[in-house]
């Protein structure tokens, strides 16, 4: 049975950890009711398309009627359809074309595209919780910062008024640098910097396949290639390089629940190991990241 975001929400904002941690809840939520809704409205789409359709046979003339109920039997053959087919010309044709089209392709196409961007959408958004995760440590835990290897440029240097500007900068380079590391390379960060071992906070092997897979999303149109299956310790006859990896609505919805729960977690560590910052903070962290 699939499941959904609620639409209540258990966080208690009582701290900075607390309060990115809502709003990361708040957009989970959101794109858990777009999953819902878009398979309504595809399956309207397809629904009108379908009257569309019906309304066109009925108004064809005897001779492209028959060729239709021919064609229609021809579809419906059990043969083999390899070596045959079946030729539709003129305006009966382009008509079965535009319904195949409006009624199939098209929604399989919407069907694809806003799942594959949902999550495309969900890293990004979990790249961007990461990092204001860090930037809150950074602003408690300063001495962090002292093995960072951040620099501020001369030029840089004229542009700030005082030493705190400087390390709101230090801080913000620093922390985008980590978010934006391979999620592997990420938990290397938090074993060394922090003591935290973020691979128990969920099946880390499931929570890693989300990352590779949107990027060969991106940059492989959804084909996976030999990265992808050595990362996901995959051997190569298990996935064809030819068979395009989907995002359906259970994927897509496992992985916000499972981002969900990560983030819940990763909070409760951060918590436990650096104490609760005022929720004032997430202002200042809010004008370096937004």
């Amino acid at each position: 049975m699939t499941q959904h975001i609620s639409k209540k929400t258990s966080v208690k904002e009582d701290n900075a950890y607390r309060v990115i941690l809502s709003n990361f809840s708040y957009d989970l939520r959101i794109l858990s009711e777009l999953n819902v809704k878009l398979a309504k409205s595809i399956d309207e789409m397809k629904e009108q398309a379908n009257k569309a359709f019906h309304e066109k046979v009925k108004n064809l003339d005897p001779e492209n009627k028959e060729k239709f109920l021919e064609f229609g039997k021809f579809l419906d053959s059990s043969q083999p359809k390899e070596n045959r087919s079946f030729q539709l010309e003129g305006e009966l044709g382009q008509m079965v074309f535009d319904i195949a089209n409006e009624g199939v392709i098209l929604p399989n196409r919407f069907f694809m595209f806003i799942r594959d961007m949902g999550l495309v959408y969900l890293v990004a958004q979990f790249d961007d919780f990461i990092k204001m995760s860090l930037e809150i440590t950074f602003f408690t835990k300063t001495n962090m910062l002292s093995t960072c290897k951040k620099s501020v440029t001369f030029e840089e240097l004229l542009k700030y008024r005082s030493l705190k500007t400087i390390k709101h900068e230090i801080i913000q380079k620093e922390a985008e640098e980590v978010a934006n590391k391979d999620i592997e390379e990420l938990k290397v960060y938090f074993e060394e910097k922090m003591h935290i071992d973020i691979s128990e906070f969920s099946d880390w092997l499931k929570l890693k396949e989300r990352f590779y897979r949107r990027n060969i999303l991106i940059h492989n149109s959804g084909f996976p290639n030999d990265i992808y299956k050595r990362k996901i310790g995959i051997k190569a006859p298990e996935i064809r390089k030819n068979e395009r990896l989907t995002v359906s609505r259970e994927y897509l919805d496992e992985s916000i629940l499972m981002f969900k729960d990560f983030a819940s977690k990763l909070v409760e560590s951060l918590e436990n190991k650096f104490g609760k910052p005022p929720i004032n903070l997430r202002d200042k962290v809010k004008l370096i990241t937004r």
